[in-house]
């Protein structure tokens, strides 16, 4: 078997013929890699990073292409295209790591396209270019209280939050008693005045980014753009209609306006791109929870069913039983009577446990990850 010499960049690395060969769709594997011979030295020449090309030729030895966290993405992308190994070579214990850090790369590039495009027109690019710098909150690279905007926009928030607990807060007592009276109906223009306030602030807002955003039918179709949306839609649709019913349906949705402090708060903004990142390892723990729900909810209801007066009436109400025991609750408003009933109840309760915490090191590791980066 023929043993070849490989110089990348000044390091000279051996293998086997047979090991590149391995491999026949890349360059190494191929016989192009014959255009970068040299005679004089009787060696392949690459002029390319050789710290890279330990992960290659790591990847024509073993099989199994790896990515070390600290590399640029970047250049390892161009190093795998130049090589002519595609990347969904990489192994399962890499993979995440690269997905983030590509996720991480085109999140601040999208960010920072702005600052190099030129296809406003040159009347309005400084204005817009000025109001999309101040308007748009960029938790990547700033922190929490970073710009005037974004401590009037989280005021209003909270205040949009406070008047939403406080109108639902009993206003004053009658002989001694709560009065079933809401602060929200007792001080219903004051409450209404000040939630068309916060309203028209945030639609202000909305409509300024809207025009300022690089790209407007993107940024229509954002995350942050719909939240914003959902976060107004309650009070116009509430005042149009008119309906009390329909209108007590929509104050529901007010909750979503809290939503906007992850666009302001850089560890919240963490904790959301880490939810992201663990969305495959959490559909995998939901699927496994609801299936360990089904089947302790399925079995408690044939051990306690044949007692008369059994609070097991069906395995759907049982389903309530096996969450509260998985998770520890126990709010004690379902009982198991029977020795047996107990005992499957004991292994509920510990395999709630065991499930509930694989998920955590997972979360708690991607956390860590991104925090540094």
């Amino acid at each position: 078997d023929k043993k070849i010499r490989l110089n990348v960049g000044g390091a000279h690395f051996e293998t086997r013929l047979s090991t590149l060969k391995r491999h026949p769709n890349t360059l190494l594997g191929s016989e192009e890699r014959e255009y970068f011979y040299n005679d004089d030295t009787n060696e392949y020449f690459f002029d390319r990073d050789p710290d890279i090309f330990r992960l290659v030729l790591g990847y024509y030895q073993t099989g199994k292409l790896h990515y070390v966290n600290q590399e640029c993405i970047s250049m390892y992308d161009d190093e795998l295209t130049f090589f002519r190994i595609p990347a969904s070579e990489i192994g399962d214990c890499c993979y995440a790591d690269y997905e983030e850090n590509r996720e991480l790369v085109k999140l601040r590039t999208m960010i920072d396209s702005f600052h190099r495009c030129h296809f406003f027109n040159p009347t309005l690019m400084s204005m817009r270019e000025r109001l999309w710098r101040k308007l748009s909150y960029d938790v990547t690279v700033t922190g929490f209280w970073m710009s005037p905007p974004t401590v009037i926009m989280t005021f209003v928030v909270l205040i949009c939050t406070i008047l939403a607990i406080m109108e639902t807060v009993p206003c004053g007592t009658f002989d001694g008693r709560p009065d079933s009276k809401r602060c929200g109906e007792e001080y219903k223009n004051l409450f209404f005045y000040l939630d068309t306030s916060c309203v028209t602030i945030f639609t202000c807002e909305y409509l300024l980014r809207l025009y300022a955003a690089p790209n407007r039918t993107a940024f229509a179709k954002s995350c942050r753009s719909l939240i914003d949306i959902v976060a107004v839609m309650p009070y116009y649709l509430g005042n149009i209609i008119g309906s009390k019913s329909l209108l007590g349906s929509f104050q529901t949705v007010r909750v979503v306006r809290f939503l906007r402090v992850f666009y302001y708060s850089k560890g919240l903004y963490i904790l959301f791109r880490t939810l992201q990142s663990v969305a495959m390892e959490m559909g995998f723990f939901l699927i496994s929870l609801s299936v360990t729900i089904i089947l302790f909810s399925t079995i408690m209801y044939y051990m306690e069913k044949a007692f008369a007066f059994g609070t097991f009436t069906s395995i759907p109400a049982t389903f309530w039983f096996a969450i509260e025991t998985m998770t520890t609750t126990g709010y004690g408003d379902l009982v198991p009577q029977s020795y047996m009933g107990k005992f499957i109840g004991g292994v509920c309760c510990i395999s709630g446990i065991l499930l509930i915490t694989l998920p955590v090191s997972i979360t708690v590791s991607n956390f860590s990850r991104l925090y540094h980066q």
